[in-house]
C-alpha cells in the first residue's frame, strides 16, 4: 500500500486519540503534526501502519466515514484475485470463459470473474471493448438462450463504460446488460 493513501476517518490533533474504522485499535497522536487512520500501508523496514500524517488534500468527511464504517470493509487486491484465476490478460479471459462455459459454470462465477477483470483493465476497456461483445455474445447463447445483435451489444457496453467509473460501488456489466435486454430482472 503507498504511504500516501487517503485518510479514511477524521483527523487526529496532537493529544488526541480516535477508534481506527478499519481495524477497531484505538490511535493516539503523539506527533506535532496532525494525523488521521488510513489503510494500511509498509514502511521501508516492511513495518506496517495504518496512521499516517494528515493535510488538506486527503481529509475525510464526516458522511463518508459513516458509510465507510456502516459496510463491511474488504480490501482485496484485484489483480491477486485475477492471479488466483491465472487472469492476467485478454486471451487470458477469453480462454477463462470457454472453459467455464464447457464446466457448465454458473453464470454468476463467471460474471464476478470477468467484472472483476473489467475493473482492473478499466482504462484500456473505456477505449476499447470490442472483446466484451463475443464474450457476452457467448454467454447470453449459453445461459439465457437467446441470440442478440451484435450491434446492441456494442452499443450497450459502449454507453456502460462511458457512463460507469472505474471505483464506482457498483460494477456489474454483465447484469446491467441483461436487465437492459430484458434477460433478467434485479
Amino acid at each position: 500500500m503507498k504511504k500516501n493513501s487517503n485518510c479514511i476517518g477524521e483527523i487526529i490533533k496532537k493529544n488526541q486519540s480516535t477508534i481506527h474504522p478499519v481495524t477497531l485499535e484505538i490511535g493516539s497522536n503523539y506527533n506535532k503534526k496532525n494525523i488521521c487512520p488510513s489503510n494500511i500501508y509498509f514502511d521501508d523496514k516492511d513495518n506496517p501502519h495504518y496512521f499516517k500524517e494528515a493535510d488538506d488534500k486527503n481529509v475525510f468527511n464526516k458522511e463518508e466515514l459513516k458509510m465507510f464504517m456502516s459496510l463491511p470493509y474488504l480490501n482485496f487486491d484485484l489483480k491477486r484475485m485475477l492471479n488466483l484465476y491465472n487472469v492476467q490478460t485478454s486471451n487470458d479471459i477469453i480462454n477463462f470463459v470457454k472453459t467455464s462455459i464447457g464446466e457448465n459454470k454458473s453464470f454468476t462465477y463467471i460474471n464476478r470473474i470477468l467484472n472483476i477483470w473489467c475493473k482492473v483493465n478499466y482504462n484500456l476497456l473505456k477505449k476499447n471493448n470490442k472483446i466484451l461483445v463475443d464474450i457476452y455474445d457467448k454467454i447470453i447463447i449459453k445461459y439465457f438462450g437467446k441470440k442478440t445483435k451484435i450491434e446492441t451489444l456494442e452499443n450497450f457496453i459502449k454507453k456502460w463504460f462511458e457512463n460507469i467509473k472505474e471505483y464506482d460501488f457498483y460494477f456489474n456489466l454483465g447484469e446491467d446488460l441483461l436487465i437492459n435486454l430484458g434477460y433478467f430482472k434485479k
